[in-house]
C-alpha cells in the first residue's frame, strides 16, 4: 500500500506524517514500538504475520503504519488480557 500526497507534522514523539488523500495518521516503526512495548524487530514480526500493513511512501525507503491499525491491535491485546482469569 503506498500513500501519495503526504505532508510533515511534528509532534513530541518525533514526526509524524499525515496522508493528505485520506487523512490517515502514519507512525514511524520506532513510535509504533514505543507505543505497544514492544522492540522494533518485533513490530517486523507482527507485519510478516499479517497483524500490521506496512506503508512504503514512494520515493523514500521510509516505512509507516497506519496509527488507527496499531490502536487497534492494542486494543485487541487488553480485551485479551480482561478475558484471562
Amino acid at each position: 500500500m503506498c500513500v501519495h500526497g503526504t505532508r510533515s507534522g511534528h509532534t513530541q514523539r518525533g514526526v509524524v506524517l499525515y496522508a493528505a488523500m485520506s487523512d490517515v495518521l502514519l507512525e514511524r516503526r520506532r513510535d509504533v514500538a514505543k507505543k505497544l512495548g514492544v522492540s522494533e524487530s518485533q513490530v517486523l514480526k507482527f507485519e510478516r504475520q499479517g497483524l500490521l500493513t506496512r506503508i512504503e511512501l514512494p520515493g523514500l525507503r521510509a516505512v509507516r503504519y497506519d496509527a488507527r491499525e496499531t490502536a487497534q491491535l492494542a486494543e485487541q491485546w487488553i480485551n485479551a488480557a480482561k478475558q484471562k482469569p
